[in-house]
């Protein structure tokens, strides 16, 4: 098992999570490059918002496998 980690939801325990951040266009690599990353988070599977942890990549490769598509926030 590599060593590393991924982020889930707290709420739901989806892998499908979002970060607040800005890209900028590097047009030497042609590619969208991180520039800032904020304190929000949320989870685009239930709506939760501001509730995403980070866990270790076994945690994190576990949950890729579930079906998320019947969880929701309600």
């Amino acid at each position: 098992m590599a060593n590393g980690v991924g982020y889930i939801c707290e709420k739901c325990g989806s892998p499908n999570v979002l970060f607040d951040a800005y890209a900028v266009w590097d047009h030497i690599t042609q590619r969208m490059e991180l520039h800032s990353h904020y304190a929000f988070e949320s989870c685009s599977t239930c709506g939760s918002e501001g509730s995403v942890t980070e866990v270790s990549l076994e945690v994190y490769e576990e949950a890729l496998e579930k079906d998320w598509s019947e969880v929701n926030d309600g």
